[in-house]
């Protein structure tokens, strides 16, 4: 979770770097586009909300081998 949060905060926002690329990617589009549509007309602390929502919808949807997959993927 420490990985994604401040990924997601930067989303819609400012640039990432490539790894922060690498790891936004990793969430589904549908989420992305579930943002884009909630905040059409919402003010930046809004949006930090549908942001923060798509990084714990991601967390919790893992399971446990791809979960320990990812990790092993980003830091090994």
């Amino acid at each position: 979770m420490s990985e994604f949060i401040p990924v997601v905060l930067k989303y819609d926002k400012e640039s990432m770097n490539k790894y922060e690329e690498r790891l936004f990617n990793n969430l589904s589009r549908s989420a992305e586009a579930l943002y884009k549509r909630e905040t059409k007309s919402s003010s930046d602390i809004e949006k930090d909300y549908y942001r923060l929502k798509m990084a714990v919808d991601f967390i919790c949807n893992m399971t446990d081998g791809y979960a320990k997959k990812l990790h092993d993927t980003l830091f090994n």
